[in-house]
């Protein structure tokens, strides 16, 4: 499971019923209107919008003669409160709440109960989570325990191995987790308009992406939004699906339809990618006029383990033919290239990541021959409204795989054909659909008999 750095939980939000109130002057664009509507004083109102105001480290409302309205900050940060709000709704009713009932329970869901919950959600055991918060083991008991009585649901449960969060928990801690990054997300919109700071994106890659594309928009993601700051976190792809859907990474770049991916995210693929069959230069199999599918057989490979996309590639490769001995298994594209320079082994490496220029002592040993992949693009949730500076990112990934043709396709292979469909639900290709979209790998003429 990979693990990113959280800010600092409790001050990750402000009072929440403070955030509420900012809500509510949003939306009727008066502090006497919002008063009335939250039964609260104009005293009490004014009060907790300065709370808010000195949260976000800027004036949000603007007064005038005419009456009190959000200024242009207030309505980026006024955007995003709702969908905190709307977030946190959908949260708490997923645990059993109606609405009605939902709306009671929010009023008495505080700072504390969610700080401690996300924490308690990444550190079940408890071990860390008073430090984390800054509070006293007790305090964080009491939270939870709270929280369950607010929501009547058990979120924890005690096991033989100590205490575990149930999976109904597990969702309520997804959700927050969501909706906390709404916070997030206005915080870095004002900074950005102030010209304070950095806003920061945060993209999941496979641990075998196609890291040529992604070097590529990268740059020019640098070019145009110098401030933008962009990290890159590398894992497996249930490891960044589950951190997407926490809302701990905006997206994911890579290939696509791995496993069955739940309803609240989409897909969106870029380009088709297939395999292209990757050697040392100085392979005796470059000293052949023709390459046989016998000869490939005879060869060590390297590949990734049984049931990945790129070993199911080549199981299609051979199913005429007897399996070849895969000597190395490893999904780091590092080691496939760094073996590959080193041995006369074969492997199977995507047409968009192999460079000829760049990889130096490798080539491709048949241009002829491409083994079809399921597609590369973007895994974005559903309900997810980016930034200006990820939706700039994003424009970038498709506008980057319009051209992949002319940064750094193999020459003599067939160009490749934008899979652009737009982003769509989440799906799990079958194996036969998998089969009859592959090109044939032994072409009549010219390829691997």
């Amino acid at each position: 499971m990979i693990e990113l750095p959280a800010p600092d939980p409790l001050k990750r939000l402000p009072n929440l019923r403070h955030l509420k109130v900012f809500e509510a002057v949003g939306r009727h664009e008066s502090i006497n209107a919002a008063a009335s509507a939250i039964n609260l004083s104009q005293p009490a109102v004014t009060y907790a919008i300065k709370r808010v105001e000195e949260f976000f480290g800027s004036p949000l409302v603007a007064r005038s003669t005419q009456g009190t309205y959000l200024s242009d900050l207030g309505r980026l940060a006024y955007r995003r409160v709702s969908r905190f709000h709307r977030e946190l709704g959908e949260a708490v009713m997923g645990v059993g709440a109606g609405a009605q009932d939902a709306e009671q329970r929010l009023s008495r869901i505080t700072n504390l109960h969610i700080s401690t919950h996300l924490a308690m959600a990444d550190d079940p055991m408890l071990a860390f989570v008073p430090q984390a918060l800054g509070v006293m083991p007790a305090t964080s008991l009491r939270a939870i325990r709270e929280l369950e009585r607010t929501l009547g649901a058990q979120l924890y449960e005690q096991t033989s191995e100590g205490r575990v969060v149930t999976r109904k928990g597990r969702e309520l801690a997804r959700q927050l987790g969501l909706a906390v990054r709404e916070i997030d997300l206005a915080h870095e919109e004002i900074a950005e308009a102030n010209g304070e700071r950095r806003v920061r994106v945060t993209i999941g890659i496979l641990h075998i992406s196609s890291t040529s594309v992604l070097s590529h928009v990268i740059e020019r993601m640098a070019r145009t939004e110098p401030s933008a700051q962009i990290e890159i976190v590398e894992g497996s792809y249930e490891a960044n699906l589950d951190l997407l859907r926490r809302g701990r990474i905006d997206f994911i770049f890579g290939i696509l339809n791995q496993r069955v991916v739940t309803p609240d995210l989409l897909c969106e693929p870029l380009f088709n990618n297939p395999y292209v069959i990757v050697a040392n230069k100085a392979h005796p199999l470059f000293r052949k006029d023709t390459v046989t599918l016998a000869d490939l057989a005879a060869e060590e490979w390297i590949s990734t383990q049984r049931g990945t996309p790129r070993r199911q590639a080549l199981e299609r490769l051979f199913r005429s033919a007897s399996f070849p001995r895969v000597v190395i298994e490893t999904t780091s594209l590092s080691v496939h290239k760094s073996l590959l320079r080193r041995s006369n082994r074969l492997s199977l490496l995507p047409r968009f990541d192999f460079d000829l220029e760049a990889e130096g002592n490798l080539a491709i040993v048949d241009r002829k021959v491409a083994i079809a992949r399921p597609s590369d693009g973007l895994t974005l949730r559903r309900n997810w409204e980016p930034s200006r500076v990820q939706r700039k990112l994003l424009e970038l990934f498709r506008e980057v795989s319009l051209e992949l043709p002319e940064i750094g396709a193999p020459q003599g292979v067939v160009p490749a054909q934008p899979a652009r469909a737009g982003a769509q639900p989440c799906a799990t290709p079958s194996v036969e659909g998998a089969e009859r979209d592959a090109p044939d790998p032994r072409p009549q003429r010219g390829g691997l008999r």
